[in-house]
């Protein structure tokens, strides 16, 4: 009997810890005749603060037994570092802060970047049930991985909490509650029991269990309520659950209305990761003038972060090829439970040179070869999804062209000269080489389908090759052309005569004799008309040109010579 009496009031022990707020270490009701020499109590803008002169790794305060409760695996507090004569820089030091169960066995430690402003600090990794001693701190140099003398540090509030609760009727003193609001037990679960009076239910909970601040991974939160009509004189149907956070000012954070149930039903809404809880205030809102009524009753539960169970992609068809050059699939997450407040997914590629995925969802091919395409829950849950495509038949495209003239020539200096270009198109295994080319400005050269750059002024020609694939790729070379005699003032006028000049329909030559061939070019560089067909006197239909300025090219004897004709 003596036996099960002792594990009773353990028991009983636990839980009564369990009930309150998880304060590790408050400078404010700490003894201050139990601190180190080296450390004392200050009060810095109305908040109480632990100030340690650090002396190695033997800066330390001793832990009343503070028994972590279920759940609550994350310190949290406020610290910042005074360099002294510790002999480093504060870019050098960083704030180490521990926790030891008796007997000095570690819980918890981490050292980060010191900072010469308060900041929160956060480690993870405690349990619920362990038994907190000590909690040591110091300043470690970053050379030699030692801990720096005569440094001073600054420590707030040390506490536990639940990173997924933001505010837990289990750890909430009834004492503290105010008039109306109780803490019931229904099926296991603790929950509020508030019996509402119009907007004035509330609990200021920064005031006796700290404010809390949302996590960084904590996009939303959820909580089960269910309402009772009493006195109201307001039927369920018109009343509208409403349960609002603000901050210690009571600045709005979240708040959310939606219709009441007898029965324990979710409630859900997104949440500003970062920001700080510190009142929370609930009310029955008819929504006949949506003012708030008095005397019926409303249960509110552990008010927790939401996040994603689980996420599966799925496939328009359950495809899982792209078979179709260029071709697309649209994929689709789903996140379970399927009423999440925030259902948001990033979708990305592993391999963007294969294929590419959008916000939406929507898989475009690039390339032969197998992609997975993930999809990663954006609650903060780190739920994610993969979902792996094949594709073939895809194009491989041009990725890059070179033009170059023959043997690197950049030059034509000879009247009429020529200069072979050529394009070397990458990558090698490209499915579709063909380019098409041209020149620019006009009137300086010309070149024809193979690439062949014809002078016919002086001037630099800019010469581009494009490639034919849609890639929409280009090279370029620019060519700079001398020694050109343009327009039939410098011509040898004996030689040719071409009448009338301007022209509309029929252009009629003289002394064409010795002649072997002619071509009439746009300014573009573009061979509009060839003449094969020569005599000492001849006549050509130019009706079907377009109106502009023309050169007529006439090889003859090895050399060119070139007329200006206007139409």
């Amino acid at each position: 009997m003596k036996r099960k009496t002792t594990i009773l009031l353990t028991i009983l022990a636990f839980f009564a810890v369990s009930l309150q707020a998880q304060v590790i270490f408050d400078p404010a009701t700490y003894p201050v005749d139990s601190l180190p020499d080296g450390m004392e109590i200050v009060n810095i803008d109305g908040t109480k603060y632990l100030k340690a002169t650090l002396n190695g790794w033997n800066s330390s305060v001793k832990i009343y037994d503070v028994i972590i409760a279920p759940g609550h695996t994350r310190m949290r507090t406020e610290v910042k570092l005074d360099v002294g004569v510790g002999g480093f820089t504060i870019d050098q030091v960083n704030t180490f802060l521990k926790l030891t169960s008796p007997g000095w066995n570690e819980l918890i430690a981490n050292g980060q970047g010191s900072s010469s402003e308060f900041h929160n600090r956060t480690i993870d990794g405690l349990s619920g049930g362990d038994t907190i001693d000590v909690f040591q701190f110091a300043g470690q140099e970053t050379q030699s991985w030692g801990a720096v003398v005569g440094d001073t540090l600054y420590v707030g509030k040390v506490v536990a909490e639940n990173p997924v609760a933001l505010l837990d009727p289990l750890l909430v003193v009834q004492d503290s509650l105010p008039a109306g609001w109780s803490i019931v037990t229904i099926d296991d679960e603790a929950y509020f029991q508030v019996l509402l009076n119009g907007w004035n239910s509330s609990f200021e909970f920064y005031k006796s269990i700290d404010s809390t601040m949302v996590p960084e991974n904590v996009k939303a939160f959820k909580t089960m309520a269910k309402y009772a009509v009493g006195t109201s004189g307001f039927e369920l149907g018109v009343i509208n659950t409403f349960i609002k956070f603000s901050d210690p000012s009571w600045t709005e954070v979240v708040a959310i209305g939606a219709a009441s149930s007898t029965e324990f039903k979710k409630y859900n809404k997104a949440i500003t990761p970062g920001s700080t809880l510190g009142v929370f205030q609930v009310a029955g809102q008819e929504t006949q003038s949506w003012s708030a009524v008095v005397g019926d009753t409303l249960w509110v539960g552990a008010l927790v972060a939401e996040k994603a169970d689980s996420i599966k992609i799925s496939s328009e068809g359950d495809a899982t090829t792209i078979e179709t050059n260029g071709g697309t699939l649209q994929l689709t997450a789903t996140l379970y439970p399927m009423d999440l407040a925030v259902p948001s997914v990033t979708w990305m590629s592993s391999d963007n040179a294969i294929a590419t995925v959008d916000e939406a969802g929507m898989v475009t091919a690039v390339a032969n070869g197998d992609v997975t395409i993930s999809a990663s829950a954006e609650d903060g849950s780190g739920k994610k999804d993969e979902f792996m495509i094949t594709l073939s038949n895809q194009m491989v495209m041009i990725e890059s062209i070179a033009v170059s003239g023959a043997g690197d020539a950049t030059t034509i200096e000879t009247a009429g000269g020529t200069l072979q270009m050529a394009a070397a198109v990458l990558p090698e295994g490209a499915d579709e080489t063909m380019i098409e080319w041209s020149v620019s400005p006009e009137g300086v050269a010309t070149i024809d389908a193979a690439g062949l750059l014809t002078a016919v002024a002086n001037g630099v020609v800019t010469v581009t090759a494009t490639a034919t694939d849609g890639s929409g790729i280009t090279g370029t070379a620019d060519i700079t052309v001398s020694s050109q005699n343009v327009g039939i003032e410098t011509m040898n006028s004996e030689k040719l005569n071409l009448y009338p000049n301007p022209v509309k329909a029929m252009l009629y030559v003289e002394n064409a004799g010795s002649v072997q061939s002619m071509d009439i070019v746009s300014l573009s560089g573009k061979v509009v008309m060839s003449i094969s067909n020569i005599s000492e006197k001849m006549a050509i239909d130019v009706s079907k040109l377009g109106c502009g300025v023309y050169f007529i090219r006439a090889f003859q004897a090895g050399e060119v010579e070139t007329y200006k004709l206007v139409k």
